[in-house]
């Protein structure tokens, strides 16, 4: 078996708390990464990043808002995250297609009674989002899978409140989306958090552990799991 495969097999059996443990400011974020199943359903979400690995368990994504000021107002903006699809002989066991896109959709979804598509914590006290008067736009930067499938490409999201000119509270962001490719069922939610400061690092993993705590995992990405685990075992008989 090749090396590139069992670092994928590892890597989806990592458990949570471990990738929490790899997680630090000062190194690179986990890629969106949207997986074609090799028989028609839905778009697979999961986290990837340079070294080829696909992490299975990851739903929540960071990136690093900016400040932006013109005549007409202010607003956040950031490029992160990013999309990262390895190829098939990079051990992806579910490629795209050639000239095939991800398109995101930013989702409703609820949080302890509250529903929203964009979500906002100041960073201060015990973690508490509530629904934010700020809007999230996102443009489709991502470009097309080259003939191996592989992909790397940048959205822009950009948290502008629509009521005012000035710039939208200083915090963290939290926007739920999914990913969809054509053909098939939108991916499971996933998270977005977005931070407008370094102020804000001490929060954003506080909030990141939190949000874990309320996640629960769909059977989809329990049944991916479970045959990540079960090549696993077969590396491991070998």
């Amino acid at each position: 078996m090749k090396l590139s495969t069992l670092l994928f097999a590892v890597a989806v059996c990592l458990p949570m708390s471990s990738l929490l443990a790899q997680h630090d400011h000062g190194h690179e974020h986990l890629h969106l990464y949207a997986g074609r199943p090799t028989s028609d359903g839905q778009t697979i979400l999961a986290g990837s990043d340079f070294d080829n690995e696909i992490h299975l368990e990851a739903h929540i994504f960071e990136g690093d808002l900016e400040e932006v000021t013109l005549s007409s107002g202010s607003y956040y903006t950031a490029t992160e995250p990013g999309y990262l699809t390895p190829t098939a002989t990079n051990g992806n066991p579910w490629p795209l297609l050639e000239g095939e896109g991800i398109t995101m959709n930013n989702v409703a979804y609820t949080l302890e009674g509250v529903t929203s598509d964009l979500f906002y914590w100041d960073g201060t006290g015990e973690v508490s989002f509530s629904d934010s008067p700020a809007v999230l736009a996102i443009t489709q930067n991502t470009g097309l899978a080259d003939a191996d499938g592989y992909l790397h490409g940048h959205p822009i999201f950009d948290i502008d409140d629509p009521a005012t000119t000035e710039l939208p509270a200083a915090g963290i962001y939290m926007a739920p989306f999914n990913l969809e490719l054509d053909g098939l069922e939108a991916s499971e939610t996933g998270l977005l958090l977005f931070v407008t400061g370094e102020d804000f690092e001490e929060g954003v993993e506080l909030a990141e552990e939190y949000l874990h705590s309320q996640m629960v995992p769909e059977p989809a990405s329990l049944a991916l799991v479970g045959l990540a685990l079960c090549g696993l075992a077969v590396v491991a008989r070998r």
